[in-house]
């Protein structure tokens, strides 16, 4: 599996708290079949607004420690950025980055009250070049409340990332049920892990894998989980089913 949201690195946001942890959550990753990451530290404002500089920092200290262990996992950078009115800024100024280097920018909506603003916004995202990854969608109220709140970002071009752990209900019974509906229309393009701490996604991430396989066609789990996350992390484009009707397939 290649894991485009993590918050493996260290002593930046709610994630990992120090190096010693982000260490051991990288051995958990990689004895359940982890091969990359792209670290992506909460970029919101005002709580945690590291700059990339920093983060680089601590990720090149990381990638030198697990190099001394043996431990052989790929490390890239990125952000996951709560969405404002300033987002567009805060990439342009380098203050909040894309997935290594890439055009696709992981975004991040409030979990309860939907932000009115919020289409504006990945509007003004999508008109300046950026590919617009929508982290988690199953676990925001208004989502599973109504699916077809999605339905004008799909048209977009927005690309959902689900969280592989709510599909044990990681999350809640709520973001369970949700994630399952929409990968039974195959709403959902990447799953990743969102991790941020031992003992917990990365050391379940078999059980998960196994109880998923059964739910999903395996070329589809092979898309989520291997084929786009790499393309994008090479900044290609990625396969999106076209919801609802099978075997058939856009490619943007």
């Amino acid at each position: 599996m290649i894991d485009i949201h993590s918050h493996i690195l260290y002593d930046i946001d709610d994630g990992s708290n120090d190096l010693e942890t982000s260490v051991n959550m990288a051995k958990e990753a990689e004895k359940n079949g982890i091969t990359h990451i792209c670290c992506t530290p909460h970029y919101l404002e005002p709580e945690y607004i590291s700059n990339w500089k920093e983060n680089e920092i601590r990720l090149e200290k990381l990638k030198k420690r697990l190099k001394e262990e043996n431990i052989d996992l790929e490390l890239r950078l990125g952000n996951e950025i709560f969405i404002t009115e300033n987002t567009l800024e805060n990439l342009k100024i380098g203050n909040a980055i894309s997935l290594n280097e890439s055009k696709y920018v992981l975004v991040e909506f409030p979990m309860v009250n939907e932000l009115k603003c919020a289409e504006k916004i990945i509007d003004k995202l999508i008109l300046h070049g950026n590919k617009v990854i929508l982290a988690h969608p199953e676990r925001y109220k208004y989502v599973q409340e109504d699916l077809e709140y999605l339905d004008k970002y799909i048209q977009k071009g927005v690309i959902l990332q689900s969280n592989i752990g709510s599909v044990i209900g990681m999350y809640g019974e709520s973001a369970r049920i949700c994630i399952n509906e929409l990968l039974k229309k195959e709403m959902i393009q990447i799953l990743a892990t969102d991790a941020h701490k031992t003992n917990s996604v990365y050391y379940k991430l078999d059980k998960i894998s196994l109880k998923i396989k059964e739910k999903i066609a395996i070329d589809y789990y092979n898309e989520l989980t291997l084929y786009n996350p790499q393309n994008i992390l090479n900044d290609e484009n990625i396969i999106v089913r076209k919801y609802k009707k099978k075997k058939r397939f856009i490619f943007f």
